[in-house]
């Protein structure tokens, strides 16, 4: 193994974990906007400080995570 590789493998693995962490958030989205919609109230995405929602985060931010 050779440093090119090592950093592919390690690439393709947090690629994984991001992707995986991006459909959780809009599993969890989509619950949520499910239950504001039976009980009749406006549905509104948690955000972060800089404004972003979890799901644009995880979709924006590829190389912060490394």
């Amino acid at each position: 193994m050779d440093r090119f590789h090592v950093q592919k493998l390690a690439y393709e693995a947090v690629q994984e974990m991001r992707v995986k962490a991006r459909w959780e958030a809009l599993n969890e989205k989509s619950i949520q906007m499910a239950y504001a919609r039976v009980c009749e109230k406006p549905y509104h995405a948690p955000v972060f400080e800089n404004g972003d929602p979890r799901k644009q985060l995880l979709e924006r931010n590829i190389y912060l995570l490394y």
